[in-house]
C-alpha cells in the first residue's frame, strides 16, 4: 500500500483550491497590492518548490482575485528557467485581468538571469518594495503616461 493512502482522510476534506504542497510565500496586502515574500527557501530550482510557488502565485490571481502583485525576491539566490516560465505565465494572466506582476530586491545573480533571458524587458523591476509600491505602473507601449507628478518630477 502506498504510504500516502495510509494517511487519515484529511485530504478528502480539503477543498480543491487549497494548497497541496508547502507554502513558500508570505503575502501582505499593502494599498491594494499583494506583496509576496519568500520564506524558507533561497533557491527556487527543485521541481516541487517551483510547482508549489507557481501554484501559490496562481491562487493569488485565480482564487483570491489579486491583480496587482509585487514579488519581493530578496534572499533568493537562484531561480530556475522553469520558475521564470511560471512567472511569465502569471504575468500574462495578470495582464489579461488588466493587472501587473512587479519584481523587486533582486540579487545580482538573479538580476543577471533576468537580463540575460531578456525578461528584464517583460517585468517591471524595482530596487526595493517602497519604490515599487510608490511608483505607478509604466504605460504600455503606445500609451501616454498618466497626468500628474510622477516619482521623478517635483
Amino acid at each position: 500500500m502506498d504510504p500516502a493512502e495510509a494517511r487519515p482522510m484529511d485530504s478528502a476534506r480539503a477543498r480543491p483550491s487549497e494548497p497541496k504542497g508547502r507554502d513558500y510565500l508570505k503575502v501582505d496586502l499593502i494599498d491594494g497590492t499583494a506583496v509576496v515574500r519568500f520564506e524558507g527557501t533561497d533557491i527556487v530550482y527543485a521541481e516541487e518548490v517551483v510547482r508549489d510557488v507557481g501554484d501559490q502565485l496562481y491562487r493569488l490571481v485565480e482564487n483570491e482575485g489579486h491583480t496587482q502583485i509585487l514579488l519581493n525576491l530578496s534572499g533568493i539566490r537562484y531561480l530556475s528557467s522553469t520558475m521564470l516560465g511560471r512567472l511569465v505565465s502569471v504575468n500574462r494572466r495578470l495582464e489579461q485581468a488588466n493587472g501587473r506582476l512587479k519584481l523587486c530586491s533582486l540579487s545580482p545573480v538573479v538580476s543577471d538571469i533576468f537580463r540575460i533571458s531578456r525578461l528584464d524587458q517583460v517585468f517591471q523591476i524595482y530596487d526595493d518594495e517602497p519604490s515599487a509600491l510608490w511608483r505607478r505602473p509604466a504605460p504600455s507601449p503606445g500609451e501616454e503616461p498618466a497626468p500628474g507628478p510622477g516619482p521623478d518630477q517635483t
